[in-house]
């Protein structure tokens, strides 16, 4: 690192840094010594690990469609035969519940680090759910 205390140098003034401290905020109240900023920036490996490629035939999608299948015959076997909802009734339910927290868990991966929000993950909870939902079809 102490070879390298010119190209630190010279980069943070480039980009408007002094060499000794950065400053950030709309007020530039916040000081960030730039020893701490710099090697962070100049790195060639990324600051946290590299997330595995989202494919379609995936343990992960087996997972989601499962769970989505459980979730939606659950549903529809409480609602018609404990609560004696219509079919229709129980439908929306069956639907509903899996879906919402589908989209809740892709909302969570969306912004958490080391999570990948993926729309192939909600395809495959509407399979699940279609499944699901066959399964009690009179």
């Amino acid at each position: 690192m102490k070879s390298l205390w010119w190209l630190y140098a010279v980069l943070g003034m480039t980009i408007g840094w002094h060499p000794l401290y950065a400053q950030f905020g709309n007020d530039g109240q916040t000081i960030v010594p730039a020893p701490v900023i710099m090697p962070a920036v100049l790195s060639p490996k990324p600051l946290h690990p590299r997330l595995p490629a989202d494919k379609w035939f995936a343990k992960d999608k087996v997972d989601h469609a499962m769970s989505s299948v459980l979730l939606t015959a659950s549903t529809m076997f409480v609602t018609r035969s404990e609560l004696q909802w219509s079919e229709s009734r129980s439908a929306v339910a069956a639907v509903s519940i899996p879906l919402v927290l589908g989209i809740g868990k892709e909302i969570y991966d969306k912004f958490h680090m080391n999570h990948v929000a993926s729309s192939k993950d909600l395809v495959a909870d509407i399979i699940g759910i279609g499944v699901g939902l066959l399964m009690f079809k009179d």
